[in-house]
């Protein structure tokens, strides 16, 4: 499966463009310093939800040591109380496998999001990746 050149660049741009903080573990959190962190996927996920207002968005859905985490979810699943998986969801939309999607790096092959959690990959290198292998 091919990226969307469009989302590809809207993500490349996003995690060279530094506004987006890392952090590791969780899509999305805000920190006990207040200031907001993604991973790789949650930028993703971002620039989804800003590019399809009323149709995505943020819940607040626990907090952890002072910072509070949030799952991504649907209008609908944010009335109802409930989270969905989403990655099935905005796949089609983006045009990414979130299962099958991995790069090159460092002699691995490596899925995107592990990346972001297990090789401590920054946004910076993330992106020349993405850019050049996705």
């Amino acid at each position: 499966m091919q990226m969307n050149p469009a989302y590809k660049a809207k993500l490349v741009a996003a995690l060279r463009g530094g506004k987006f903080k890392k952090c590791i573990g969780h899509l999305h959190m805000k920190g006990p310093d207040g200031e907001e962190r993604f991973c790789l996927a949650g930028v993703l996920a971002e620039i989804v939800r800003r590019d399809r207002p009323g149709e995505f968005m943020w819940k607040p859905a626990k907090n952890l040591n002072g910072s509070t985490l949030f799952a991504f979810c649907t209008e609908n699943a944010l009335s109802s109380g409930f989270t969905d998986d989403l990655h099935w969801k905005i796949e089609s939309i983006i045009g990414l496998d979130f299962n099958k999607a991995s790069v090159d790096f460092m002699g691995e092959s490596v899925c995107l999001f592990d990346l972001n959690d297990n090789w401590a990959c920054s946004f910076t290198e993330a992106a020349d990746l993405i850019e050049a292998q996705l």
